[in-house]
C-alpha cells in the first residue's frame, strides 16, 4: 500500500516503468519547487514527490540487477550445460569411429600392420590439427567465462558500497558471500564500516562463509566497536573461518566481556583453537 501512495504521489499507475517516474519527476518538481512556484506553500508537496522518486527509483533500480544477475548466472549455467553436452557427443563419434576402423582391420589379417601404420600417421596429424583447435576453443571459452566472473563480482562490490538502500547493500553482501571469490574482500572490507548494522552482519556472514582469515585486524576493529549482536556475528565468522588461531587478539578481548554469551562463545572458540594447535 505504502508504494502504490509514491505512485499516487507522482500521478501515475502502479506498472509504471522507470522512464515514466523520472518524466513526471522532472514535471512535478518544476511544478512544486518553492523558487519556481514562488508559493512557499508549494514546499511539503514538493519534498513528498522528492522522496515517491528516490523510493521508486531505487526499488527499480534493484529489480533491474537482481534481473541481471539472474540472467548472467542463468547463461553461465547454460553455457556449461552445452559445451558438456558437446564433449559428450565428440567422445562418443570418435568412438564409433575407432571401432569401425578396428573392424576393418580385422578383416584383412595379411593387411593389418600395413592398415594400422597408415592409420596411426593420418590419425596423428588429424588429432593433433583436431586437439590444436578444440584447446584454442576451450581456452576462448574459459577466459571469456573468466571476465565474465570478474565483472559479475565487480558489479556486485559496487551495489555493496554504492546501493541507496540498506537492503540492496545487504543482497549485495550476501552474493559476495555466495562466490566463493576471496577477492571479493576487497569490497566486504570497506562495507564493514557501511552506517546500517544490518549490512555489517551480512558482511560479517559474508567474510565467515569465504573464510577470509585475513580479515582479523579489521574483524577486531568492528568487534571493539560493535553492539553485542555484532561481536557475536564475528565470533560466528570466525567460527566458519575454522581457523581461530589467527583471531587470538579478538579471543581474548571476548572472554574479557561482561557478556555471559560472548564471554562463552569466546572462551570456546580459544580452547578449540589451542587444541588445533596442540596437534
Amino acid at each position: 500500500m505504502e508504494e502504490l501512495r509514491y505512485y499516487r504521489t507522482l500521478g501515475l499507475p502502479a506498472d509504471a516503468d522507470i522512464g515514466q517516474i523520472k518524466s513526471a519527476y522532472r514535471v512535478l518538481a518544476k511544478k512544486y519547487h518553492p523558487d519556481m512556484s514562488k508559493d512557499p506553500s508549494t514546499g511539503e508537496q514538493f519534498r513528498r514527490v522528492v522522496a515517491a522518486y528516490k523510493t521508486l527509483v531505487a526499488r527499480e533500480e534493484k529489480k533491474s540487477f537482481i534481473q541481471s544477475t539472474v540472467h548472467r548466472s542463468y547463461r553461465a549455467a547454460s553455457t556449461t550445460a552445452t559445451r558438456t553436452t558437446g564433449t559428450r557427443s565428440t567422445g562418443t563419434r570418435s568412438s564409433q569411429k575407432s571401432s569401425a576402423k578396428t573392424g576393418a582391420g580385422e578383416g584383412a589379417a595379411a593387411d593389418q600392420k600395413a592398415g594400422t601404420t597408415a592409420y596411426a600417421k593420418t590419425g596423428g596429424k588429424t588429432g593433433g590439427k583436431t586437439g590444436g583447435k578444440t584447446g584454442a576453443h576451450a581456452g576462448r571459452k574459459t577466459g571469456a567465462h573468466g571476465e565474465d566472473s570478474k565483472s559479475s563480482l565487480f558489479s556486485i562490490g559496487q551495489l555493496l558500497l554504492h546501493g541507496k538502500t540498506s537492503d540492496m547493500r545487504v543482497f549485495a553482501a550476501k552474493r559476495l558471500g555466495l562466490t566463493k571469490h576471496k577477492g571479493a574482500y576487497v569490497y566486504l572490507r570497506k562495507a564493514l564500516h557501511d552506517p546500517s548494522e544490518t549490512v555489517v552482519l551480512a558482511v560479517i556472514e559474508a567474510i565467515g562463509r569465504l573464510q577470509i582469515s585475513i580479515s582479523s585486524k579489521d574483524l577486531e576493529t568492528v568487534f571493539d566497536n560493535g553492539s553485542l549482536t555484532v561481536k557475536m556475528a564475528v565470533l560466528q565468522a570466525i567460527e566458519m573461518c575454522g581457523r581461530n588461531s589467527v583471531f587470538l587478539g579478538i579471543l581474548v578481548k571476548g572472554m574479557q566481556s561482561l557478556d555471559r554469551k560472548v564471554r562463552s562463545k569466546s572462551i570456546s572458540l580459544f580452547a578449540h583453537a589451542g587444541k588445533r594447535k596442540g596437534r
